[in-house]
């Protein structure tokens, strides 16, 4: 069994997608999708992250970007990040998907 945490506004779950896919076929295991609210965490370990979406650290925003961008390519992926302000709120969307989750079985 692979346990994998996601939130859907997350560019990394988005990009571990397939390869946790691919993993567990390879492994002929079953992948339990556990949805968690990232925005939550980040409020109780980093307070301040979501204020410094008005003021960010270029250098740590453009990192970012470049990560991702590698992580992309070397997953044949195309990363797009919407045109609005990011992270976008993701908690009605994070509802659907406790509401929809199943357990593994």
């Amino acid at each position: 069994m692979i346990e994998a945490y996601f939130d859907r506004s997350s560019p990394r779950t988005y990009l571990a997608f397939e390869g946790l896919l691919a993993l567990s076929t390879e492994l002929d295991v079953e992948v339990d999708w556990k949805p968690i609210l990232v925005g939550g965490i980040f409020n109780s370990v980093i307070p301040s992250v979501y204020a410094q979406r008005a003021d960010a650290v270029r250098a740590k925003a453009r990192y970012m970007l470049n990560d991702l961008g590698d992580w992309a390519r070397q997953a044949r992926l195309r990363i797009r990040f919407p045109p609005s302000i990011f992270p976008v709120n993701s908690v009605k969307v994070m509802r659907g998907c406790i509401h929809r989750r199943r357990p593994p079985g």
